[in-house]
């Protein structure tokens, strides 16, 4: 909420807030009175002593001298910190890259510790609102900031000195590079503007809250430097071979980044919405400083997740890799031998065999499995229908001949004289669908891993129906999204510091309504000029000669929305409470309705309720929070919002009904933004002659020096920026689209602002009912044209849309979904005995419709059994049925329920021997009746492992014994051909396939039931080695 200040943090306010004086005099060296001038100082000196909380601060000389004394206090620490901590038994001066990289690490974990501290000590002196965290300033800011200057200073000649080993643990594979120059590269930028940052936050003596959260950056670095210790030991310490300890760390380590890298990032986005008016008083320097710190840490923060995603596999892989080794020697210990020992050598792991072959092959073989150099080894790609019958030739001599398997295009052009029945097989199907046939033919192993070399790709289809998160226009939506929504930001940031914005602040509340124009005109003169000034200066009289009709609308409504726009920024008199409605809420709420009403007049077949909900919530929370005193008390709010509604809405419906080409549309948009810049400038002139009041506001936009006004440019680009897409979209989606959008950009940042106290949550509901009102409608109509196979015909932004506002509902709803069962499901599991607990998902699923039965199931798979070097041998399905319809069927299903428990514990141990995996799924009231069905599909490595399990268990023993003494009543009674149980096993051996991690190709052996090979017969690329099972 906004900040309260104290009252010298008020004088400050006002100090800085204070309106330019009249007279033209420059903003520089304004002219004051003797008592205006006795204020001002009295203001200014308020100002200064809420700056400083303790002592005089140092002087600009003083803080040089600071950086220094701290250089000089690194360089020794570089050198003297880890030969302490090793007790004199490390070099003093190191002379290897490790030894040196060692020093770095020991100095980074000191300057770390102290920055965590200082940022805790400095938070804690703040009152934790805006004054403090702006602009409370003291000696011992200075003295921790310029530690940081020198500490990033040392940094970068710490990393020159190491640069081989900054990628240690972490493989190229996860940055696509060498890792070492990445992060060298990676850290040089991070230091340049990390020291760069702390120093200009020392000479603007403000946005102190950048600098005391830059201090807790460091949090999560002090644990990623204990790791950078373990990766540089040989052999590792034992807590990074372990797997549950490698698992501590990593939680810890999220846990300190959350605090340390999250939560600042929290507090900058909750000061764009909660502290505007204070953001808006701080000087240019500090907005510019302010804001370009916060958003490039919050990216660099971003991109670190790569890296640590990366260093997390690396240790997964190093852990990997030992608990191997330990498996080997344990196996060698027991007297056996390693599975896989006598392999079938090289062509094996390049997945040729040449006794390769099955038994049900009704085709004669191929040539050969190899068909001389492969052409086709680049990655596969995704085709759409007009690639596929653009490349496929018309005839077979001189063009490609391209044919689709099971919805996958394959180029066999390199094929046609090597295909068993002859290139005249092969033509027929050119460009052409050959699943069936292929199938009918059933094609040998070998041939279907030869087809691996020939793939191109899956042909994207035009859709038939709309699926949920499948559809491709969604991604695109967003792609095209993104400047829309990135200007709305750079406006909400920078518009605060529009000199536009000084000038509506310092008119007087009983200036004249013409005054009020004054700054919205100059503002479209200017983004005038600079969008179309270029092209006029290259060819000014070709603007008066493609005047027509619909570029004099434009030109008459650029101007109005220029003008609403500022008039809804204009501060409100003061009285009124924060939570009041703003001009913006009013031009939502009008866009919205207007659009909807035009809509209902000339479409009324897709028509729902849910508008009349909004409409009603909408207007109830805006009388509850002020609405009628805010169009009493501030008019200027509801013209500006009249005048954006009606000029945003004449200006899409006009350029898109016009009638005209595209390109002849662009002219009349380019000449209409001219003509706003024309009649802005006479529109200025005639306001000279409405009063002294107009006057007054006219000559006081020239009053601001030149830092005010370029501070203003990107509040001014990025309105422009947002108008420019606005006209992009009408001409590429529709009017409608572009409305709807701007009224969700207007209800959106204003929503955020407010949250949902106040009466907000009725806004909050109205913008949901309304959006839900346009989803149903176009589901209907999208329904109707599915039935009539004519979905292709849905325009592509329509489709995106629907797919978007579906992402986003099921988002909101797995976050809060996520907020409540988890808290939930903790207490209640340590309420529950040990015996039990609850589960519940935490994403939502597909549903599957009535008929089905949902249950859970349970996975578990022994660490070791990744190393087996042969596919497993044995599968067992047992399937169980339980009657609870009874008494005895309900204490049976307990009962049966701690035998399965004892099974799986038994089977997630370590040293069950054979096993791969166990999967258990357990589906209660199957079909609706009061059967309980259990599943358990178990994957061993030979049948003997499996028997000789079952044979030690107790567990099994006594539940075979109970069964057959006949005490298990509840087993349901064989009927209708089902068993109570029933056990399955494969009719023939499993094929293993894998995924090449540089083509994505399919990897499999030439012989059934082998592991996959590890390399890629087509690019020679490594596998993605997944488990067996």
């Amino acid at each position: 909420r906004p900040s309260h200040p104290s009252p010298a943090a008020a004088a400050f306010t006002a100090a800085r807030s204070a309106p330019p004086p009249p007279g033209g005099a420059p903003l520089e060296e304004p002219a004051k009175e003797p008592a205006m001038a006795a204020m001002t100082a009295e203001a200014e000196g308020a100002a200064v002593g809420a700056s400083a909380v303790v002592g005089e601060l140092y002087t600009s000389a003083e803080c040089n001298w600071l950086v220094f004394y701290w250089l000089c206090a690194w360089l020794v620490g570089h050198h003297l910190f880890w030969f302490l901590w090793q007790c004199g038994r490390a070099p003093l001066f190191p002379e290897s890259t490790l030894q040196r990289y060692r020093c770095r690490l020991m100095r980074s974990q000191v300057y770390c510790a102290i920055s965590t501290v200082a940022s805790a000590y400095l938070l804690a002196q703040c009152g934790w609102n805006a004054f403090d965290l702006l602009h409370k300033f003291s000696p011992d800011h200075q003295l921790f900031f310029t530690m940081a200057v020198a500490h990033w200073m040392i940094s970068i000649w710490e990393d020159m000195q190491c640069i081989s080993l900054l990628g240690a643990g972490l493989d190229s594979e996860a940055v696509l590079v060498d890792a070492n120059i990445f992060l060298a590269q990676a850290y040089l930028t991070h230091h340049i503007v990390a020291g760069f940052g702390f120093y200009m936050i020392n000479r603007l003596q403000g946005c102190t809250g950048i600098g005391a959260f830059g201090l807790l950056y460091e949090l999560p670095v002090l644990m990623m430097n204990h790791r950078e210790f373990a990766v540089l030991c040989d052999p590792r310490p034992a807590w990074m071979l372990e797997k549950a300890k490698m698992e501590e760390f990593w939680y810890r380590y999220k846990f300190a980044y959350v605090i340390g890298r999250i939560i600042p990032t929290i507090v900058y986005v909750y000061s764009l919405l909660f502290w505007r008016d204070d953001l808006a008083l701080i000087s240019w320097g500090e907005v510019l400083l302010y804001h370009f710190m916060a958003i490039f840490f919050t990216y660099i923060n971003y991109q670190l997740l790569n890296v640590l995603n990366g260093w997390y596999a690396s240790d997964n892989r190093v852990n990997n890799k030992h608990l191997e080794a330990q498996y080997e020697a344990r196996v060698l210990s027991e007297g056996g031998t390693l599975n896989g020992e006598n392999s079938r050598g090289k062509d094996q792991e390049m997945g040729v065999d040449d006794d390769a072959g099955d038994n049900v092959v009704n085709e004669p073989e191929p040539v050969c499995d190899e068909v001389g150099p492969v052409t086709q080894a680049n990655q596969l790609k995704e085709v759409t229908e007009e690639e596929f019958y653009k490349d496929s030739g018309a005839t077979y001599e001189p063009g490609v001949v391209w044919i689709e398997i099971d919805g996958i295009a394959y180029d066999v052009s390199g094929f046609m004289d090597l295909h068993p029945g002859g290139a005249a097989t092969l033509q027929r199907f050119m460009g052409r669908d050959a699943t069936e046939a292929f199938h009918r033919v059933r094609h040998s192993l070998s041939a279907k891993l030869m087809m691996q070399k020939f793939a191109v790709g899956a042909i994207l289809k035009k859709d038939a129906k709309y699926r949920i998160f499948e559809q491709r226009q969604t991604f695109d939506l967003i792609e095209l999204l993104k400047p829309m929504v990135l200007g709305a930001i750079g406006v909400g940031l920078f518009y605060p510091y529009s000199i536009y914005a000084d000038v509506l602040a310092a008119l007087p509340p009983d200036a004249a309504w013409a005054s009020f124009l004054a700054p919205g005109l100059c503002l479209c003169g200017v983004l005038g000029a600079l969008s179309v000034g270029p092209q006029f200066m290259q060819s000014p009289f070709s603007f008066f000669w493609n005047i027509t009709w619909h570029s004099s609308v434009i030109g008459v409504c650029w101007p109005l929305l220029s003008c609403g726009f500022l008039l809804i920024k204009r501060p409100r008199p003061a009285g009124l409470p924060w939570f009041t409605p703003s001009g913006a809420e009013f031009v939502a709420l009008g866009l919205f309705l207007a659009e909807e009403l035009r809509e209902q007049a000339v479409e009324t077949k897709y028509w729902s309720w849910h508008i009349l909900i909004g409409l009603v919530l909408a207007l109830f929370g805006l009388y509850m929070r002020g609405a009628a005193e805010v169009v009493a008390r501030a008019p200027e709010q509801t013209a500006g919002a009249a005048l954006l509604t009606v000029s945003i809405f004449l200006l899409c419906h006009h350029t898109r009904s016009s009638g005209k080409a595209k390109e002849a549309k662009k002219v009349d948009t380019v000449v209409g933004v001219f003509l706003g810049a024309f009649f802005s400038a006479l529109g200025l002139v005639a306001l000279n002659w409405q009063g002294p009041a107009a006057k007054e506001a006219v000559v006081s936009l020239w009053r601001y020096s030149w830092s005010s006004f370029l501070c203003s440019i990107p509040g001014m680009l990025a309105c422009l920026v947002v108008a420019s897409e606005m006209f992009s979209k009408c001409y590429v989606f529709s009017p409608s689209w572009a409305i709807r959008a701007m009224a969700n950009i207007f209800g959106i940042f204003n929503g955020l602002s407010g949250g949902f106290s106040s009466y907000y949550w009725c806004m909050w509901v109205a913008w949901y009912a309304n959006n839900a009102s346009v989803s149903i409608r176009h589901r209907q109509h999208h329904d109707e044209l599915i039935a009539s196979g004519n979905f292709h015909m849905v325009p592509s932004h329509f489709v995106g849309t629907r797919g978007l506002w579906d992402t986003f509902r099921a988002a909101c709803c797995a976050a809060i979904w996520s907020l409540v069962h988890a808290p939930m499901r903790f207490l209640v599991n340590q309420i529950l005995p040990e015996e039990l607990r609850v589960h519940s998902f935490s994403l939502p699923i597909f549903d599957l419709g009535e008929v089905a039965n949902y249950g859970v199931a349970a996975y578990t798979a022994p660490t070791h059994s990744q190393f087996y070097r042969e596919s497993p041998e044995h599968y067992e399905v047992s399937i169980r049925h339980l009657d609870t319809s009874t008494q005895a069927g309900r204490r049976d299903l307990r009962r049966g329920a701690n035998v399965v428990q004892d099974l799986w514990k038994d089977k997630k141990g370590e040293s069950v021997k054979g096993l791969v995996a166990h999967l258990m799924c357990i589906i209660p009231n199957v079909g609706g009746t009061q059967l309980d069905k259990e599943i358990r599909l178990a994957c061993w490595q030979t049948a003997e492992d499996a028997a000789n399990f079952r044979a030690r268990q107790r567990s099994t023993a006594a539940l075979a014994a109970a069964e057959r003494r006949g005490g298990w009543k509840g087993l349901a009674e064989p009927h209708a051909g089902t068993d109570a149980e029933i056990t399955m096993r494969p009719m023939s051996k499993i094929r293993h396939q894998d995924r090449c991690r540089d083509c994505f190709r399919l990897l499999e052996s030439m012989q059934m039931g082998q592991k996959a090979p590890k390399k890629c017969s087509t690019c020679g690329g490594k596998g993605r080695e997944y488990p067996f099972f």
